[in-house]
């Protein structure tokens, strides 16, 4: 990075007052293709100036970095503009980077995104050591771990920047700087359920940040924020108190729209302030979805012109796939650009040259703009949802707001409606990076939320196939009953199986056992269930599922037929907690032998103690004792037919402590940012 300015020296009298008093602000927009940041030194509730933001600078470049990230051979780790190198001087492959990673972190993403999808494959592909994680880790925990990795080297890059800065402005030693207070935002999409917002806060913790040194900020709301702060610096159309505007936040991979409503007349300036009314929207209709489109097409065309796959093109011109779809989505991109300039000559040529073949198109201009359409009137759909009598502007931020086409075709879409479709305004000073500037403009103005108190927790739970309680794996037994045949309800066969330990039982896989309910919430709850552990386990998982809304007791958590398709509105909440297993046979544990040729293996019981407050939520995990096991099994059972008499459940000294106590969710490290 390049070294900061020197400022005006001061006094040394004022340098050690003014240093306890100073926090270093840093704002990380984690774009899904960009990465874009900015930091200011002040104190904590001073209002910041335009000049008084610093753009981050990587590699001597303060533009955005590309969110590539890449592991050679060795498992050596590699990100942003140095992937981009060593793919120029071929020292990586193109099956060896991973792009989009973000995506993974949006609901449904995985059915809907090509882009996210490519990203999971390469996410499997690599040695879980790279990544910390062990053998047998989930996609969940790998793509945190991934996160956590990255995030972890941006901070370092930033930490040494901004130490560098502080050393200069206030004419600090080494150690001074490095022990100022910090405090680093990190943003989100506005379309994020809690759960994403859990796992890039998980993240943060694996990068090495404490609970009060981070905080997550809502990108459509940080760019409102930049463009309320900069309304009056640029001369825009004046607004009323009273006044709506949606702010369209368009970027790589998702739009965000947020509808805001100004409190006071825009003649205010700078220090404008926006209340978000309504429902905020969102959807995967970023720019890189006309890349997909594209990319879509090409092999369709590929098919019909040269009757050939994708894999069977790439073979033809010497490239990997991964190389063939990265060197055809570099051509289209540059197309594109040609196509924003009036003095392009059309028909372009599409050209893909391999070593040993090349293979040519002629695109012209209504066949690019055909590709923006579909994503284009998505936009459209989402800000139609949002339109009522009092919206006065649509105010489009992100990279897709610097696309020509775009705008034209928003503001045609809303010419009859008199509405004034702007792109977000520029700052004085430093480059336009809405989110991570708006962040650190407006942030210390926002109102901190509560914890979300109407959504809901569970486990996941191997249940003994019961037809009254899991209806949805029954079949009627008698098609048309009489007085002397009832119907009874038996067990479908095509959708559940039966015990491995014990065969005479059916078993209902992955239901609900709820843990805080959406309403009627008490301080502590607790738990107990049972497991089955293979002598080789070290380790076990609790997973964490959520929902925004109540979920019927013993329902499927998965659709039909899965083992890890999340059945709608229920999400992981971030990667499991893990915890270390004792040695279950030096604890007295039996390891019984199982019928029909499985393994002998230990039956524990444990208990998952929650304790609810309106600040924070958090999960303590105790396993029985192996003499008091069979009771806790028992209390299992008490506890479902609600049978268990107070008093009755194992005390501290029947139990070992797996896990003292984890925060699942707490105000200070909020998985819902402000407002």
């Amino acid at each position: 990075m390049a070294r900061p300015q020197r400022s005006r020296r001061q006094s040394d009298a004022a340098r050690p007052q003014q240093q306890d008093s100073m926090v270093r602000h840093v704002a990380v927009d984690y774009g899904t293709t960009k990465l874009h940041g900015c930091f200011r030194i002040g104190a904590a509730d001073q209002a910041p100036k335009d000049e008084d933001i610093i753009d981050l600078e990587f590699d001597g470049q303060a533009a955005a970095v590309p969110q590539k990230l890449a592991f050679d051979d060795e498992g050596r780790f590699y990100w942003g503009w140095q992937v981009e190198r060593m793919l120029a001087r071929k020292e990586l492959r193109h099956d060896q980077v991973i792009e989009h990673l973000k995506l993974l972190f949006y609901p449904r993403s995985l059915e809907d995104s090509l882009f996210a999808r490519t990203a999971r494959d390469r996410l499997d592909e690599l040695d879980p050591a790279w990544l910390g994680c062990s053998e047998d880790a989930t996609l969940e925990v790998k793509k945190v771990a991934l996160l956590a990795l990255h995030l972890r080297v941006i901070l370092e890059r930033v930490e040494a920047y901004v130490v560098d800065s502080i050393k200069f402005k206030l004419e600090v030693d080494e150690e001074s700087a490095r022990s100022m207070a910090k405090k680093v935002f990190i943003s989100v999409p506005g379309m994020w359920l809690p759960p994403g917002n859990r796992s890039m806060l998980k993240a943060a913790e694996w990068a090495g940040l404490k609970s009060n040194e981070v905080e997550l900020i809502f990108e459509p709301q940080a760019a409102a924020g930049f463009w309320a702060h900069s309304i009056k610096l640029h001369g825009r159309t004046q607004y009323r108190r009273g006044d709506r505007m949606i702010l369209l936040d368009a970027g790589g991979g998702t739009s965000d729209l947020v509808t805001y409503e100004l409190q006071q007349n825009s003649s205010t300036g700078p220090e404008l302030q926006l209340k978000a009314v309504g429902t905020a929207l969102g959807g995967l209709c970023g720019s890189e979805y006309v890349n997909q489109c594209f990319l879509s097409w090409l092999e369709d065309q590929l098919q019909t012109v040269h009757g050939m796959s994708t894999a069977d093109a790439a073979i033809a011109l010497g490239f990997s796939r991964a190389q063939f779809n990265a060197t055809a989505k570099q051509c289209f991109e540059d197309i594109k650009q040609k196509a924003s300039s009036p003095s392009t000559l059309w028909p372009q040529e599409f050209r893909v040259r391999g070593p040993e073949n090349t293979i040519e198109f002629l695109l012209d201009e209504t066949e690019v703009a055909a590709f923006s359409k579909p994503v284009i009137e998505n936009n459209i759909a989402l800000v139609n949802q949002l339109l009522d009598d009092r919206v006065r502007a649509v105010v489009v931020v992100g990279g897709f707001a610097q696309s020509e086409q775009f705008m034209l075709e928003l503001k045609a879409a809303f010419a009859h409606k008199k509405i004034d479709i702007q792109r977000g305004a520029r700052t004085p000073t430093g480059f336009v990076h809405a989110v991570a500037r708006g962040g650190l403009l407006k942030y210390h103005q926002s109102a901190r939320r509560s914890l979300a108190s109407d959504d809901c927790f569970f486990l996941s739970e191997e249940q003994d196939f019961a037809p009254e309680k899991h209806p949805d794996l029954a079949l009627v037994s008698i098609e048309r009953p009489s007085r002397r045949r009832a119907a009874t309800m038996i067990p479908n066969k095509a959708l559940i199986g039966k015990d491995p330990h014990d065969p005479v039982h059916y078993l209902a896989k992955s239901r609900v056992r709820t843990i805080l309910p959406a309403t009627d919430r008490e301080p502590v709850r607790h738990y107990w269930q049972q497991r089955t552990v293979e002598p080789h386990e070290k380790t076990l998982a609790l997973q964490i599922y959520w929902s925004r809304d109540a979920r019927p007791e013993h329902s499927p958590i998965m659709v039909a037929g899965t083992d890890d398709t999340l059945k709608d509105g229920i999400e992981k909440w971030g990667p499991p907690l893990f915890v270390e297993l004792p040695d279950l046979g030096s604890l007295g544990f039996i390891a019984e032998p199982q019928s029909h040729g499985t393994s002998a293996v230990y039956f524990i019981a444990y208990r998952v103690i929650l304790r609810w407050t309106p600040e924070r939520i958090s999960v303590r995990w105790e396993m029985a004792k192996p003499k008091y096991t069979k009771k806790a099994l028992n209390n299992a059972f008490a506890y479902e037919s609600e049978r268990l008499l107070p008093g009755n459940d194992l005390g501290a000294e029947h139990v070992i402590v797996l896990l003292e106590e984890d925060e699942i969710a707490e105000e200070n490290f909020n998985p819902t940012p402000r407002e």
